[in-house]
């Protein structure tokens, strides 16, 4: 994908155009993509179920995943407006202003654990109870107090600080069966390599399921300007560009990510994606993980029954199970028989 195209899939994304969005899908997205992850009983679960695991990409191994650092000090921007705001109630003599702080005191304002959210509602709440629909100097101080916090029309927007928070991201790759990552995410080779068909993608995010974009590397971190837009623009559509930017470092992982709004930040979350053609076994899988063993104390007869179960699974929904050993001739993984 060149950088024309990748220019013109982020404003296709900030113009909100779901049409254009979908078009880039129907050009650019790979027939199939591959997921690699760890030989544990959880994992077989979730291939059992026809799901996969949605992760909050602060847990993710690299610090700068989503930008979190960069959206948090733009979001302080708008947070000192707040405080601003509320230290000139507290300093005002005016009568209604006066008015104003006793009743954001008795609803403990000054609350360092009450979020800038919260404190943003309050002050809205506050001010409307006292506003009278006159022209009069003192309701005139009243609305103009909240001005400079009232400037940025999105600010009540939940997904501003929200849309990375509650949100979870699952990661694919163009790439079938790489080393590198067999041996990062397949934990040393004894894991799989799983890929999916992708022709119903498209169908699941136009039905609202999730949507999924690639990821662009690049030497520079990518930024937004909240300033810049207007309260209808924050959408999720909008802010997908945040999740598609990685450094260059990871390049070799060619991946494309799939991404839900809304998740609770605690919740573990699967999502239904039961599109599994092949399952490639990693050069060192065996019947039994002394890895998982090791860390999660499962015991040998659940890892054997789960691994019954897996392949009976396969075997009944026509999933090719295929072991992968090194080649003689090339720093290449082959495939050598299929079950």
């Amino acid at each position: 994908m060149d950088q024309k195209e990748k220019e013109k899939l982020i404003r296709t994304l900030k113009n909100n155009d779901i049409n254009g969005y979908i078009d880039f899908l129907k050009d650019n997205l790979p027939q199939k993509l591959y997921r690699y992850c760890a030989h544990t009983n959880q994992n077989i679960d979730l291939i059992l179920s026809g799901k996969i695991k949605l992760n909050n990409p602060s847990k993710f191994n690299d610090p700068f995943d989503s930008l979190i650092h960069i959206v948090k000090s733009v979001e302080r921007h708008y947070y000192e407006k707040i405080d601003r705001t509320i230290q000139k109630i507290l300093y005002s003599s005016d009568k209604k202003i006066c008015q104003l702080k006793d009743n954001l005191l008795h609803r403990d304002i000054l609350n360092s654990s009450i979020g800038y959210k919260t404190k943003f509602s309050i002050l809205k709440e506050e001010q409307k109870k006292l506003l009278n629909p006159s022209d009069s100097i003192e309701d005139i101080k009243l609305r103009g107090i909240l001005w400079e916090m009232e400037q940025f029309s999105g600010f009540a927007n939940r997904y501003i600080g929200d849309f990375v928070s509650d949100s979870g991201v699952s990661c694919f790759s163009e790439k079938k069966n790489d080393v590198v990552m067999l041996s990062h995410y397949g934990k040393c080779h004894t894991g799989f390599c799983i890929e999916y068909r992708t022709d119903e993608i498209i169908h699941d995010v136009l039905n609202g399921e999730y949507f999924i974009v690639p990821i662009f590397y690049s030497d520079k971190i990518y930024q937004d300007y909240y300033e810049s837009i207007s309260e209808e623009r924050l959408t999720p559509l909008w802010n997908l560009p945040q999740f598609m930017y990685k450094e260059l470092n990871w390049e070799y992982e060619q991946e494309w990510r799939i991404i839900k709004f809304s998740i609770p930040e605690t919740e573990q979350t699967a999502l239904s994606f039961d599109y599994i053609q092949q399952i490639f076994l990693g050069t060192e899988f065996s019947n039994i993980n002394k890895y998982i063993l090791q860390e999660n104390g499962n015991s040998e007869r659940e890892q054997i029954s789960h691994l019954v179960r897996l392949f009976e699974y396969c075997r009944d929904k026509k999933i090719n199970i295929v072991p992968l050993r090194v080649s003689s001739q090339k720093y290449e993984l082959e495939s050598y028989y299929l079950m």
